[in-house]
């Protein structure tokens, strides 16, 4: 195409050069990319076409680890860029960087722009997810429950919607609100059980049954764990199902079915030395106590 071109018209030669960048990025020829992109960058030196290709270059750059230097691009992009999903994208990267970086507080403030600028509502959602998912490891769990209350009234695709109630049952589960978390979460089964999503169906599951165990509602719990293990083809979500089984056998002194699920746990580890040692310890324990 840049041959058939030939320069002849700067528009075409810009995006060319532009999805040529791209493209080598996504060939992991970083530098290849950078040079390209440079290349479009030089060509359209002002303007929103300036500020896509310097949006490009970011993103390049972040994913070589130069992240200082790719926050100076998605800082030119967000205010050369016109259309406003490309300045969400701007935000977003630099949020991204400045995270990398523990700018905590930047970053925050980064991803409400990205979340505000986005005309897709499915796109606002995960921003503020993102968002809600940061501020949760950061021990601010009110705020984080704010952020993904908004993820959750903006999205309109049922995936990710899903996603949303997941994660805010687990934080509701993490704030002790048990009674929302167990809604946020059956919500969040149901959907995941319809569109045939059974290793997440498995793994929602697995979480309610961590719930209910956790209130004393053990014939509940084991029916959800033994759910989550037949349902997955995830050896984790098998694993939990099955050590948090056997930890409810042994608090019911049923030690057969205690020894037999951490059997089942230490089998569904498989490569995970450390998650088997710790299935054999909990299978010593059991076996000691009884």
């Amino acid at each position: 195409g840049l041959v058939d071109n030939a320069r002849a018209n700067e528009r075409t030669e810009f995006d060319l050069l532009l999805l040529l960048g791209i493209v080598e990025r996504e060939r992991d020829d970083q530098q290849r990319s950078l040079d390209t992109l440079g290349e479009a960058a030089a060509l359209m030196p002002d303007g929103d076409l300036h500020g896509r290709a310097r949006l490009e270059i970011g993103t390049t750059l972040a994913l070589t680890g130069l992240v200082g230097l790719a926050i100076d691009e998605f800082t030119a992009a967000a205010h050369l860029c016109a259309d406003p999903d490309d300045r969400a994208r701007a935000w977003r990267g630099r949020a991204a960087a400045r995270q990398e970086l523990g700018l905590n507080d930047a970053a925050l403030d980064d991803y409400a722009r990205a979340a505000q600028e986005a005309t897709d509502p499915d796109e606002r959602a995960r921003g503020h997810l993102t968002r809600a998912m940061m501020l949760s490891s950061l021990d601010r769990r009110a705020d984080a429950l704010a952020a993904i209350d908004d993820a959750a009234d903006a999205a309109h695709d049922p995936a990710v919607l899903r996603q949303v109630l997941v994660q805010r049952g687990a934080l509701r589960s993490a704030t002790g609100d048990l009674d929302g978390a167990i809604a946020d979460l059956e919500l969040g089964r149901q959907l995941a059980t319809q569109v045939g999503d059974s290793d997440l169906a498995a793994r929602v599951a697995v979480d309610l049954g961590a719930i209910h165990a956790a209130i004393g509602q053990e014939d509940e719990a084991i029916t959800l764990f033994l759910d989550g293990a037949s349902e997955t083809t995830d050896y984790h979500v098998t694993y939990t199902a099955q050590m948090h089984l056997g930890s409810i056998y042994v608090s019911r002194r049923e030690p057969l079915r205690a020894l037999a699920a951490f059997d089942r746990a230490a089998a569904a580890a498989q490569d995970d030395r450390e998650a088997r040692a710790r299935a054999f310890l909990a299978h010593a324990g059991a076996a000691q106590r009884f």
